[in-house]
C-alpha cells in the first residue's frame, strides 16, 4: 500500500514540474513576441509615408504616436501631406 501512495506522489511532482516548465516557456514566448509588435508599429508610421528617426529634419512634421519605439519619432515630410 505504501508503494502506491509513493507513486501517486511522484505523479503529482511530475505534473507540477510540467506546469512550471510550460509557464517558463509562455513567459519566454511573450518576451520574444514584443519586438514583432514593435515592427507592426513601425509599419503604422511607414503607412503614413513617414520614417522613424531620432529627430525630425526641417520641413518634416513629428507625429507623436509612439509607433517607432523608445528614443525614436515618426517624421512625416511635407510632400506626403501635400
Amino acid at each position: 500500500m505504501k508503494q502506491k501512495i509513493y507513486k501517486q506522489g511522484q505523479i503529482g511532482n511530475a505534473l507540477v514540474a510540467v506546469i512550471v516548465v510550460l509557464l517558463i516557456v509562455l513567459v519566454v514566448f511573450l518576451i520574444f513576441r514584443e519586438p514583432q509588435q514593435a515592427l507592426t508599429r513601425v509599419d503604422n508610421c511607414e503607412n503614413m509615408f513617414g520614417t522613424c528617426k531620432t529627430s525630425c529634419s526641417d520641413g518634416e512634421i513629428q507625429k507623436d504616436l509612439g509607433d517607432c519605439g523608445k528614443g525614436f519619432v515618426c517624421c512625416v515630410g511635407e510632400k506626403a501631406l501635400a
